[in-house]
């Protein structure tokens, strides 16, 4: 199933959500995966923080 924009920001915040979407286009969002409701990626940013959505 393909993950859509949609889903992503309906499940965050909206600051939560700006904030993924810089590091995407930054090239810093790898393997994305969706697993019934949760959605998981690893990101590569300057703080160590785990977030569920």
């Amino acid at each position: 199933m393909k993950i859509k924009v949609e889903d992503i920001r309906r499940l965050s915040t909206e600051s939560s959500f700006e904030r993924g979407m810089d590091y995407y286009y930054q090239g810093c969002v790898r393997d994305l995966e969706q697993f019934g409701s949760s959605i998981t990626a690893n990101v590569a940013g300057t703080m160590a923080e785990i977030k569920s959505i």
